[in-house]
């Protein structure tokens, strides 16, 4: 599905049950092989270790902190770093074999290049299988407006009441030049990842595509891309108009 502005939301046969209606659309029921990968889950063998770390911007930190965990024997996989102000942010994750977890904290710990980064550590454990509902259907969304508070409220509350367990979320602002009302356009990016545990009908769909197509009438949104991949199918088709 994509929604741009001027357009509603549309959707096809494999979506709701219905024809194409809208004036654009993009439908994707692909295998997204990587949509929901996650390390501590995928890495049995290994330990596995959160990083966070803030500290005054400089050049060198990300060089200095990434050789650290290559020299403590951390494999980085998922990673934020980003400055913001006169600070630079970091969360990284690391897969460590247990046996080097000791040695891995050590040597983060008393490198002096990253004692103003205030490293904090938290060791993650997987998730409990007989705790766990495969999911069933995957849902990308992607959100593009003029930046206003409450969009990201807006959109997850939204995918929560429909029954999705957002995996990955992640935001931005992108700024546009140009002249008039849009020299100084500022936009916020919302990507989020989602999973449902049960089946989502047509009804369910057809529901979702509403309150998405409302959320972006109600915020002026100029863009709103929902990929799904039914889960079952490992089929893929693409249709756009």
């Amino acid at each position: 599905l994509s929604i741009m502005r001027g357009g509603d939301v549309s959707h096809g046969e494999d979506m709701a049950g219905g024809a194409v209606t809208g004036a654009t659309l993009e439908m994707l029921e692909s295998t997204f092989g990587t949509l929901f990968t996650e390390p501590v889950g995928l890495d049995a063998d290994k330990s596995h270790v959160m990083i966070t770390a803030a500290g005054v911007d400089r050049q060198g930190l990300v060089a200095q902190l990434t050789r650290a965990v290559t020299e403590g024997h951390g494999n980085i996989t998922h990673s934020r770093m980003v400055r913001l102000g006169n600070d630079f942010i970091i969360t990284l994750h690391a897969a460590v074999p247990p046996e080097k977890v000791r040695d891995f904290k050590r040597i983060l710990k008393s490198d002096k290049s990253l004692k103003a980064l205030n490293l904090q550590f938290t060791h993650l454990n997987r998730r409990n299988t007989m705790d766990f509902t495969p999911p069933q259907l995957g849902v990308r969304v992607r959100a593009v407006g003029v930046d206003r508070p409450g969009m990201l409220a807006s959109i997850s509350e939204t995918l929560n009441e429909k029954g999705l367990s957002i995996e990955t979320v992640s935001t931005d602002l992108q700024l546009h030049g140009g002249h008039g009302e849009d020299k100084k356009r500022r936009d916020f990016v919302v990507e989020a990842n989602c999973v449902a545990v049960s089946p989502l009908t047509d009804k369910d769909m057809e529901s979702l595509v509403q309150d998405l197509n409302h959320i972006k009438q109600e915020l002026d949104l100029d863009v709103v891309d929902v990929r799904v991949q039914r889960l079952a199918k490992r089929r893929h088709s693409t249709s756009t108009m």
